[in-house]
């Protein structure tokens, strides 16, 4: 049963990746334009935040089954503390691919408040008990 949602897990984060890729228009090779270094069309900084998030998600997802298993309330909190980091990781991400000008609240200060409720969660699970 748990090697179901570990294939699962994968599959997601594959299928994430080649989506990822999919969406690139400038080849397939590191090119240096004007101090922006690309792969595969995407900024390396983007990659960077893509790789975050899948691994943030992956993260995730392997916590939420430890708690469904274990059902312990430290479990709880790192699982949404790994979900909240996923989830700022998804907007930097999008920030950096699509460049969302008409977003209507500051993207760094939501990314920061993610930050510190990532922070408060983790503490949160080491001190309890």
């Amino acid at each position: 049963m748990e090697n179901k949602y570990v294939f699962f897990s994968g599959i997601i984060i594959a299928s994430l990746l080649a989506t990822t890729f999919a969406f690139a228009s400038n080849g397939n090779r590191l090119v240096a334009q004007e101090e922006d270094i690309t792969l595969f069309g995407i900024d390396i900084e983007a990659l960077i935040s893509i790789a975050t998030t899948i691994l943030a998600s992956f993260l995730f997802s392997i916590s939420f089954i430890a708690y469904r298993k274990d059902r312990r309330e430290r479990l709880l909190f790192v699982t949404a503390a790994f979900f909240l980091f996923a989830v700022k990781g998804f907007l930097v991400a999008l920030d950096e691919i699509v460049l969302l000008e008409e977003f209507p609240l500051e993207l760094e200060a939501i990314a920061q408040l993610l930050d510190f409720g990532v922070l408060a969660l983790f503490f949160l699970g080491l001190m309890r008990k």
